[in-house]
């Protein structure tokens, strides 16, 4: 696959995020940092 096409798939890919689910995601980061914390290196 070219670079080109990557770029395009990655573009379209990114565009079909709804802000929704960013901002549900931004929320939920705190959560999920802690998660790892709790975990020492463990999987989550």
């Amino acid at each position: 696959m070219s670079t080109l096409k990557i770029v395009f798939a990655i573009k379209e890919a990114w565009d079909s995020v709804s802000p929704e689910d960013l901002v549900r995601l931004i929320q939920s980061m705190p959560a999920r940092c802690q998660a790892v914390i709790d975990a020492a290196g463990e999987p989550t």
